[in-house]
C-alpha cells in the first residue's frame, strides 16, 4: 500500500535547457473520512497552500484526478461543483479556487501541476475551460496507470531524470485529455445568487466535434416561504413565445 502523502516540487534552473513543457509539481494525498485537510495542506510549500475562507490563485495549471470519494470543487469562474469519484478537474491560471472532500467519505486525489504556456492551448482545443472544468468517468484506469508511472519515475536520483518525469506527466495530461475528447456532450448547469436573484443558466459542449443534436430543459421548483407567487417573476434572457399543450385525462 503507497503512503498517505507524497509530494514532489520542481524549480526551474537558469542552466536547465528551456523546455515548453515544465512540470513544477505532483504527487498524491490519501485522505481519510473525518481527517483534517488542513494538516495536509501544511505539507505543501506556502505559496502553493489555500483556506477555504479565502481560496487560492496560482499562476499555474493543476490536473486533479479524484480516484475515490467525493467533494467539491469552487472557482470565481465555474462557482461550486460536486466532485464525486472517477472526476478530473483543471485549476486553472489567475483564477481563485478551492476544493476539498466530505468528511463522511475523505477521497483519494492525486494532481500533477504544469507551466501553463505549453498546456493551456491544449486545453482550449480540448473544450475545457475555466467555467467548466471538470467531467466525471466511469472510470478512467489508463490516467491511474499514467499517474502511477510518474510517481515512480519521480522517486528516480539519476542523471536526467527530470526529462523522464516530463515525459511520464506528458502521458498523464494525454490520457486525461483523451479521456475528456471521448466524451459525446458536456452538460452544465449552473446555478448563482446575486443579491435577491438567482440566475441559471445551461451550457451543452461537444467535445467530440460531430454532429449533435439536443434538446434540454429542467423542471425547477422554488420553495417560497409563504407559497404565494406574487411577489415573484421568472425573466429569461430573451423574449420566449410559449407553446402551451393540454393533455386530456
Amino acid at each position: 500500500m503507497k503512503d498517505d502523502f507524497y509530494s514532489r516540487y520542481y524549480e526551474s534552473c537558469a542552466d536547465e535547457p528551456l523546455r515548453a513543457f515544465h512540470v513544477m509539481s505532483l504527487g498524491y494525498n490519501r485522505c481519510a473520512a473525518k481527517s483534517d485537510y488542513s494538516c495536509v495542506q501544511r505539507r505543501h510549500p506556502r505559496d502553493r497552500r489555500f483556506s477555504y475562507s479565502t481560496g487560492r490563485t496560482l499562476k499555474s495549471v493543476v490536473l486533479v484526478h479524484i480516484s475515490s470519494g467525493h467533494g467539491m470543487f469552487r472557482s470565481a469562474s465555474s462557482g461550486v461543483i460536486p466532485v464525486p469519484a472517477n472526476s478530473i478537474f483543471f485549476v486553472f491560471p489567475n483564477v481563485n479556487h478551492d476544493y476539498r472532500y466530505d468528511d463522511e467519505t475523505g477521497w483519494d486525489e492525486e494532481w500533477l501541476e504544469l507551466d501553463p504556456a505549453a498546456v493551456m492551448p491544449i486545453l482550449a482545443s480540448s473544450g475545457i475551460t475555466a467555467s467548466s472544468p471538470l467531467r466525471t468517468f466511469a472510470a478512467v484506469p489508463a490516467v491511474t496507470e499514467a499517474f502511477q508511472t510518474l510517481f515512480d519515475v519521480s522517486r528516480m536520483e539519476k542523471p536526467g531524470a527530470k526529462l523522464l518525469v516530463e515525459a511520464a506527466a506528458h502521458r498523464v495530461l494525454a490520457e486525461a485529455v483523451v479521456a475528456w475528447r471521448k466524451g459525446d456532450f458536456v452538460l452544465t448547469v449552473i446555478y448563482k445568487i446575486e443579491g435577491n436573484k438567482l440566475f441559471a443558466s445551461y451550457k451543452v459542449q461537444n467535445p467530440a466535434g460531430k454532429s449533435l443534436y439536443f434538446a434540454c430543459g429542467g423542471h425547477d421548483a422554488f420553495a417560497t416561504q409563504s407559497g404565494d407567487m406574487s411577489n415573484y417573476q421568472i425573466t429569461f434572457d430573451k423574449e420566449e413565445h410559449f407553446l402551451h399543450y393540454y393533455h386530456d385525462d
